[in-house]
């Protein structure tokens, strides 16, 4: 099974967890991790492998964070690097993550799956154009 670990700055985690929840009930094997000012990177590291941990059923995981760039990015990023257990997805939205909760299976390919969640989010962002009056 593949985990989810949602992070990001303040409580974004907690707060697209909780639209998703809202939108199709309990999400299994999704633990979010909040980055609050004044936490420090080495603290967050240490949750976010507390996270994977916590989901004992699961061998791989994806980190949904928020900015490419910032803390919670650059420290699981690290974490990818050091353990091919994890992959990283940055810039994440309610699209992405409702996409790889709901698509996961048991024999889910971790590659396969995030090329397809990817390719709902980016169609999930458009321009809203007002009609034009003829």
């Amino acid at each position: 099974m593949i985990g989810l670990i949602v992070a990001g700055h303040g409580e974004f985690a907690r707060g697209l967890a909780d639209t998703v929840r809202l939108l199709t009930g309990e999400l299994e094997h999704v633990v979010c991790v909040d980055f609050p000012a004044g936490m420090a990177g080495e603290e967050l590291e240490q949750h976010l492998l507390t996270a994977a941990d916590f989901m004992s059923a699961c061998n791989r995981f994806v980190i949904l964070t928020d900015l490419p760039g910032g803390t919670p990015f650059r420290i699981a990023a690290g974490l990818a690097l050091r353990d091919d257990r994890f992959r990283v997805l940055t810039g994440t939205n309610v699209p992405l993550l409702l996409q790889l909760a709901l698509s996961r299976t048991g024999d889910a390919c971790v590659d396969e799956l995030i090329a397809s969640a990817l390719a709902e989010a980016r169609q999930a962002v458009m321009v809203f154009e007002v009609p034009k009056p003829w």
